[in-house]
């Protein structure tokens, strides 16, 4: 390490310039990160079910959609229906929107139609907007779909093609300053004036929104925080400069290599940053607090540093190499930005290591220190202040040379009631829980649930080409029972399909003869193009061109992942049971895909955690050259994962797409200070063959440096909890768990199981 050093120090302009020009290549691609929350970057390619999903697409188009709701009694008015068709027309000039259903523009369809203008003639004198009340309000195809039960709340639904998160954003700004105008031109006494915006559109726009503005808001926060506890701690420019330098390029290599490679941030890459903010830190007060120690015994600059760098160096590697090896374990994870974002974080790790291990000594070699520099103490304070860093170090190590039993005994406990929270950890995925309660996306889609219809969206796929087609009188009467099946169901509120137009039309057209029509299959063809010629767009979205498939779209309201399996579960054994062979049905629809994604978490998580636990116990075992003093390192390791998974279930805290790396994450973080312990550890025994004074130099030698680091870190990521974003504030809390909990397992349970089963170094 000695040459090295003489290198770094010899080539510290090439090594400034190098990492000047790198951190403005990475910063001009950092620049244009963009995040995409969107259920789909959840789904693997190539998965089967998610083919079949496209090719579903290309058959019937999109069922993404956004819906306005507009409140009020004088819905059914001539200013109403004015309002209505307003902004139906500007949201059907958006670009993305493929197709607008609203209460004008079934009014439009209504006017149109022989049948209601047979009905007109037989109202005696009616107002047209008064028959129209009356036929849509006893019509189930719209009831509690364009129009609430009592008639004052309506929906107007966009058809929503999928596109990029830009173009979403867009669409959903510009239905917003919609609904303002809207506001704006009807906003008096007599017109409706509630608009709510909702539906998957929003919901996907509005994660976006949320996480970018946390990012904005907090990562800045973030390193004010850390520089004022810096401040506090150093006392000195170096002390505040150097680590804040180091991280912020840092993280901007990782940002950056992060969107060369075509990524985008969501609620799991969104850790990036944090993550290599805390590796970076780590490294970066590992290195000044050796410094400061060399720079007690000499004021050379140039010695200072190589002794610095041979002493710290090794440490710092094999603490950045292990944490990397760590999260390149969640490579096996089956979901793909988990996966991603691993692979990221290892990378951005080692990178942070090379700008600390070179730009760090190179600033230092050119500041000059004082032997006080460390503490910011006078000359005459220093032997005061060696002499308090030493008593520190005295009492813990006498506390847990004394309790030595006790602590470990205290550990097993307490690791024990860790287990016993983590048993109550619950797999769940619920999209709307990670926003407010207050929040317009959350009242917007408890309002519309609660008086219109569900907002998550399901399709049954439906394939009777071996039995004629969809049309088929048989098929359409299996089609009818599912449907009256899923009004069993108290989470769905619609389902629509081919059968509701052939049997409205075939109640319609045959009302004057016999109860006992029988539908033909040329029939329900012929009753389906008559209801597409008089303007319905929606029949032509529910079967295909061939007449061979047909869809059931139905809409549940906002339900978690667990009881949505169980009634998909019921919906498959419902079909199982009465749809013969011959008939294909299919579940299908993002949302469905998204919950099936919860079965791989559980799996996911014991994988990739059980991958970095065994690497990670090798690397260690290794590089100490000891098999005992391996196995005896992972239980300070075990313990904060323990606590940090015990933390989530006591607090009710799920497991889903936002938390499955938190295991990975605590084992990442808890064995960087274990390896800078057991490194220095090493060294001390291997000096004096004492097991207790190797403990107490240990902790003068590095336990400042890591109460640092972890002071600086946990402070740093409990800001993220004051986020109003769910997934952030679980990830700011957990992680602050993890830091504490990793510090205190690695200053009393480590050196309590070296003094108890005492490993030859």
């Amino acid at each position: 390490m000695e040459q090295i050093a003489s290198i770094i120090l010899k080539y510290r302009i090439v090594f400034f310039i190098l990492i000047g020009l790198l951190t403005g290549f990475f910063g001009y691609f950092a620049r244009q990160a963009s995040t995409d929350n969107s259920i789909e970057v959840w789904l693997n390619e190539g998965d089967p079910k998610l083919d079949y999903y496209h090719n579903f697409i290309d058959k019937f188009g999109d069922e993404e959609f956004l819906i306005v709701a507009v409140n009020d009694a004088s819905i059914f008015s001539s200013e109403g229906i004015k309002l209505i068709d307003s902004i139906a027309k500007k949201l059907e000039k958006l670009e993305g929107v493929k197709n607008v259903t609203s209460l004008a523009s079934v009014f439009k369809d209504k006017l149109s139609s022989p049948y209601f203008k047979d009905i007109l003639k037989k109202s005696h004198g009616k107002k047209v907007i008064d028959v129209f009340k009356e036929e849509v309000m006893s019509d189930h195809m719209y009831l509690n779909n364009v129009i609430s039960g009592d008639g004052k709340t309506t929906a107007i639904i966009a058809t929503v093609e999928k596109g990029s998160p830009e173009s979403r954003m867009k669409l959903v700004n510009e239905s917003r300053n919609i609904i303002t105008t809207a506001r704006n031109e009807f906003g008096h006494e007599d017109i409706p004036k509630d608009f709510y915006l909702a539906g998957p559109s929003i919901v996907n726009a509005e994660l976006d929104r949320m996480s970018q503005r946390d990012i904005r808001t907090f990562t800045p926060v973030m390193f004010a925080v850390a520089l004022v506890i810096l401040v506090i701690l150093f006392r000195n420019f170096s002390g505040v400069l150097i680590p804040i330098l180091t991280i912020s390029i840092n993280t901007i290599w990782a940002v950056g290599l992060f969107v060369i490679f075509h990524n985008k941030m969501n609620m799991v890459s969104g850790m990036l940053t944090p993550l290599v903010f805390i590796i970076s830190l780590a490294t970066t007060v590992h290195i000044l607090n050796r410094f400061y120690q060399e720079a007690k015994i000499s004021r050379d600059r140039q010695r200072n540093v190589v002794e610095t760098v041979r002493h710290i160096g090794i440490p710092c590697f094999l603490a950045c190499t292990t944490t990397s090896i760590g999260f390149l374990s969640l490579m096996v994870s089956d979901v793909g930005p988990v996966k991603t974002t691993g692979i990221f974080i290892a990378a951005g790790i080692m990178m942070s290591f090379f700008v600390c291990i070179t730009l760090v000594p190179g600033i230092l070699s050119l500041f000059p220190v004082s032997r006080s520099s460390s503490s910011g103490s006078t000359p005459r304070d220093e032997k005061l202040e060696n002499a308090e860093v030493h008593g520190m170090s005295t009492f813990v190590g006498n506390f847990v040379n004394k309790n030595t039993l006790w602590i470990f005994t205290f550990s097993i406990i307490f690791v024990g009631f860790a287990i016993y929270g983590i048993t109550r950890i619950k797999v769940e995925s619920n999209i709307f829980e990670s926003f407010p309660e207050n929040s317009e996306i959350s009242r917007s889609t408890s309002y519309i649930e609660d008086n219109l219809m569900g907002l998550l969206p399901i399709e049954i796929a439906i394939n009777a080409a071996n039995t004629g087609g969809i049309f088929q009188p048989e098929v359409l009467d299996k089609t009818e029972k599912l449907q009256n099946f899923l009004k069993t169901i108290p989470e769905v509120t619609t389902s629509m399909s081919v059968v509701d137009y052939v049997r409205k039309l075939n109640k319609l057209l045959g009302k004057d003869k016999s109860n006992n029509q029988v539908i033909t299959r040329q029939k329900a063809i012929d009753y389906v193009k008559l209801a597409s010629l008089h303007g319905d767009s929606i029949v032509k979205s529910l079967y295909t061109k061939d007449n061979n498939e047909g869809r059931v779209s139905v809409r549940m309201k906002n339900v978690g992942s667990s009881r949505y399996q169980e009634i998909v579960k019921g919906i498959e054994q419902f079909i199982e049971f009465n749809f013969p062979l011959s008939i294909g049905c299919t579940i299908t629809g993002i949302v469905p895909l998204l919950m099936d994604m919860q079965g791989y978490l559980i799996e996911s998580q014991i994988k990739t955690f059980t991958l970095a636990f065994i690497l990670i116990f090798i690397c260690i075992t290794l590089l100490l050259k000891s098999l005992r003093i391996g196995m005896i390192s992972m239980i300070p390791n075990l313990i904060p994962i323990a606590v940090t998974l015990g933390v989530m279930g006591y607090l009710d805290i799920r497991l889903d797409v936002a938390t499955i790396m938190i295991a990975s994450v605590a084992i990442g973080i808890s064995v960087d200070d274990s390896i800078h312990f057991l490194y220095r550890f090493k060294k001390e025994y291997q000096e004096n063959r004492n097991y207790y004074v190797s403990i107490q130099r240990t902790l003068s030698g590095v336990g400042r440096a890591l109460v640092f680091t972890t002071i600086v870190a946990t402070c740093g990521f409990l800001i993220f909890c004051l986020s109003s974003f769910k997934p952030v504030q679980y990830f700011g809390l957990l992680t602050g768990v993890t830091m504490v909990s990793a510090l205190v397992a690695d200053i009393f349970i480590l050196p309590s199981c070296i003094l108890l089963f005492k490993p030859k170094f």
